[in-house]
């Protein structure tokens, strides 16, 4: 049935089972109408943001792939508005579709290194692997003064669609089992 004037509606059929009548709105999407609670509605405006580190030396995990990359174990929430950061895995789960805004940065702890070191965001689609962004030069540096700076770092926005995942890397043309850490870490931010 369409309605092309002022709609009154006098009853509407209660599934007690499915909603509460006291906690579900009466919304128009698109000339539709449909109930929803009210906790739904405050549940699709939470955003994901988060913010970890690694302890003081943080691990490098398996190579991801044939990229050279390691996978960085961020071990430490600083914050997670919504849980969406696992510590065991060290990835991102995205909760829903949405862009994200990434930022990775770690702080090499080699003594002696004339080594090409970088840093990546990775994502994780339904098994589909890629690097969205990465940053790689040469760290050169001795004993505790650095010619380049030990500092890598890089930032991206990412499409994800729910249930995708965020990861990261680091290289190095040495064999690194661990990095500097708390001046290591990463943010996501859900802007939309």
């Amino acid at each position: 049935m369409y309605v092309n004037e002022d709609l009154k509606v006098r009853t509407v059929n209660l599934d007690t089972g499915v909603l509460s009548p006291k906690d579900s709105i009466l919304v128009v999407n698109a000339g539709v109408v449909n109930r929803v609670t009210s906790q739904q509605i405050f549940d699709s405006h939470l955003k994901s943001f988060v913010k970890a580190t690694g302890s003081a030396t943080t691990s490098l995990g398996l190579v991801v792939g044939s990229t050279g990359y390691k996978r960085i174990a961020f071990n430490t929430e600083l914050f997670d508005e919504n849980n969406d950061y696992n510590t065991s895995s060290y990835e991102f789960v995205a909760p829903k579709d949405g862009i994200y805004s990434v930022y990775v940065q770690y702080e090499s702890s080699s003594l002696l290194a004339a080594t090409s070191v970088g840093v990546a965001i990775f994502t994780d689609r339904s098994g589909t692997v890629a690097i969205e962004a990465e940053e790689v030069y040469t760290n050169v540096a001795f004993a505790t003064f650095f010619v380049s700076p030990p500092t890598r770092k890089t930032q991206t926005l990412v499409k994800l669609n729910a249930g995708d995942k965020v990861f990261f890397g680091a290289s190095s043309s040495l064999i690194v089992t661990s990095i500097g850490g708390v001046k290591s870490f990463f943010t996501i931010a859900q802007i939309k």
